[in-house]
C-alpha cells in the first residue's frame, strides 16, 4: 500500500501534519486488512468448517449437509451461484451430481429408451450402499432438476479396466507381417 507520507509534498513538511498523516496512514492500513478479511468467496479454501457452513446458507446451497467434507463444502459453495442461473437444466443436475462424485452423468430418456421426459443419473465406479445418502443425493437432484422432468434414478456402473491382444495379418507384396 502507498502511504501518505510517501506522497506528502514539501510544501505540508511540518511536525504536525506529519503526525496527521501517520495517524490516517495507520487508519488505512487496518482498513485494508479489514477489507482482505471479507473477501471471504476468495480465500474459500482457508476458511474454516463454521464458516463454510455459514457460506452454504448465505448461498443457498439447496443440498447442503453439515456432515460433507470441508472439499465437498467447498465445490458446492463455488458452484452455487452459477447452479441457480442454469437451475432446471440437465447441466445443473450433471454438475451437482459430480461436485458429490466426479464420475457422474445426466442420460436423457432418448438416450436408454426411456419414457419422454425421463432422465437418469449414471455414476461410474463409486457404489453408495448407504440408504441416506441415497435419500441425500435424490433430494439434490430433485433441488435443481426441472419441475416437468421425471427423475428415474441412480444407476451405478462398475467400471473395470481390461487388456485385449487381437492379433491381426496383413498382407503386402506376398509377405505376411503379424501384428500384436
Amino acid at each position: 500500500m502507498i502511504s501518505l507520507q510517501d506522497i506528502l509534498p514539501q510544501s505540508l513538511d511540518d511536525e504536525k501534519v506529519n503526525g496527521i498523516i501517520h495517524a490516517v496512514d495507520q487508519l488505512f492500513m487496518e482498513t485494508e486488512r479489514d477489507t482482505k478479511l471479507l473477501a471471504l468467496y476468495e480465500r474459500l479454501d482457508e476458511l474454516p468448517t463454521a464458516v463454510l457452513n455459514l457460506l452454504a446458507w448465505q448461498y443457498h446451497v439447496d443440498f447442503f449437509k453439515y456432515d460433507m467434507t470441508d472439499e465437498v463444502k467447498r465445490n458446492l459453495i463455488r458452484q452455487s451461484i452459477a447452479w441457480h442461473r442454469i437451475k432446471g437444466t440437465p447441466t445443473a443436475v450433471e454438475e451437482m451430481v459430480t461436485a458429490i462424485y466426479a464420475t457422474a452423468e445426466v442420460e436423457e430418456w432418448y438416450q436408454y429408451d426411456g419414457e419422454p421426459f425421463h432422465f437418469r443419473v449414471n455414476i461410474f465406479g463409486e457404489a453408495v450402499t448407504d440408504a441416506a445418502i441415497l435419500k441425500d443425493l435424490q433430494t439434490s437432484v430433485y433441488a435443481v432438476k426441472n419441475v416437468r422432468s421425471l427423475f428415474d434414478g441412480f444407476n451405478f456402473i462398475n467400471v473395470v479396466d481390461t487388456q485385449i491382444i487381437v492379433p491381426m495379418v496383413a498382407w503386402w507384396d506376398n509377405t505376411t507381417v503379424v501384428i500384436k
